[in-house]
């Protein structure tokens, strides 16, 4: 069985942008969300958390600017 065949994760690939790196994004928010709670809960605040919580914000901004770029550009 695929991710993709499992029910929340099939009714936000349906419904979603049709854009397979801003649906990964979308459903690994809330898995980092929670790791990031719990490693906080478990052994405090560590660099890990931070650089965690700050990739997936700059990957999430990367993702919204490349496709924003990529809609502009004059080829399309």
């Amino acid at each position: 069985m695929r991710l993709a065949d499992w029910p929340v994760i099939r009714d936000i690939v349906e419904a979603g942008s049709r854009d397979p790196i801003f649906d990964a994004l979308l459903v690994a928010g809330p898995v980092v969300i929670a790791i990031l709670a719990l490693t906080n809960w478990l052994v405090g605040d560590i660099v890990v958390t931070r650089v965690l919580a700050a990739g997936y914000i700059v990957a999430f901004l990367a993702g919204i600017g490349y496709r924003a770029v990529e809609a502009r550009s004059p080829d399309r």
